[in-house]
Order: C-alpha cells, then sequence, then structure tokens
C-alpha cells in the first residue's frame, strides 16, 4: 500500500465516522453545540450552515492542515 492508498483510506474512514456521528445527532436529537475536539461551543450560524457538524471552525482548520 502506498502513501496515497493510505491516506484515501484514512480520508473514507473519517468522512464515514462523520456522515455516521451525523446521523446519529439528527436520530437522537443530541446535537449540543460543542466541539467534539475542544469541547468549545459550536457558532449557530456554522450550524446552521453544516447541521450535524462535529468541530468548531478552529478545530476543523487544525484537523484539515493536518491530513
Amino acid at each position: 500500500m502506498d502513501d496515497a492508498d493510505w491516506s484515501e483510506q484514512i480520508i473514507t474512514k473519517e468522512i464515514e465516522s462523520m456522515i455516521a456521528d451525523s446521523k446519529n445527532s439528527l436520530i437522537q436529537g443530541n446535537m449540543t453545540g460543542q466541539c467534539g475536539d475542544c469541547g468549545g461551543l459550536i457558532p449557530v450560524a456554522r450550524l446552521q450552515a453544516l447541521p450535524g457538524c462535529a468541530r468548531c471552525i478552529d478545530c476543523q482548520s487544525t484537523f484539515e492542515g493536518g491530513q
């Protein structure tokens, strides 16, 4: 497995995890508005734009920069 395959596998798993988390949040109705990484509040505008998002803007930026 080369680096591209490994990266694609990690990204695919993360996307699948995010989809599952979003579905669970919608089904359970437990969207707390808290970032799953830092525990801070996710701004309402972000939640409206991306329902079910799991990270605040800062943590999402850090996550995407780390990929």
